[in-house]
């Protein structure tokens, strides 16, 4: 997390997936004046987040089919992004997430725009997910496909050290 801001600049979440949600448990806070932070412990639907939907894409389709119906019955949130994202359009959503290895969001919070991607353990399930999150104003084209790139990385050599 520390090199992956270091890299980027940004501010760095890591989270954990708990029923339909995700729980912030680490945080590594951006060094410029203008940036996100979310508190420790803030949970969010998993189905809003770039760490949430990173999550779910690495998780069998029965999974998901749960995880989706408790966010929806849990959160009205949750319920208005489902009347917008239907679990079909959801399941295509995820499949190209888990090809490409990323998620990005820029509607969980205004003028936030962030990159997450989930850490799989042994058995290819996510234990969690971490995030780049970053102002709107400094996701440029460049700095969103930098902050991917990064990302994919990051996941990578933290499954290497958990295999």
């Amino acid at each position: 997390m520390e090199k992956l801001r270091r890299e980027t600049g940004e501010t760095i979440h890591l989270a954990v997936l708990d029923d339909a949600e995700i729980v912030l448990i680490e945080r590594l806070e951006s060094p410029h004046a203008v940036r996100h932070v979310e508190p420790l412990g803030g949970r969010a639907p998993v189905l809003v987040t770039a760490t949430g939907k990173a999550m779910l894409a690495q998780m069998p389709e029965a999974d998901i089919e749960r995880n989706y119906g408790e966010a929806v019955r849990a959160d009205s949130q949750a319920s208005a992004v489902s009347a917008a994202l239907p679990l079909s359009d959801l399941l295509v959503e995820l499949r190209d997430i888990a090809s490409r290895g990323y998620a990005t969001t820029a509607s969980w919070r205004d003028g936030v725009f962030a990159t997450g991607a989930a850490i799989s353990g042994p058995d290819r399930r996510p234990i969690a997910a971490i995030s780049i999150s970053t102002p709107a104003a400094r996701a440029t084209v460049e700095a969103r496909s930098a902050h991917a790139q990064l990302i994919v990385a990051a996941v990578a050599q933290i499954a290497e050290h958990l295999n």
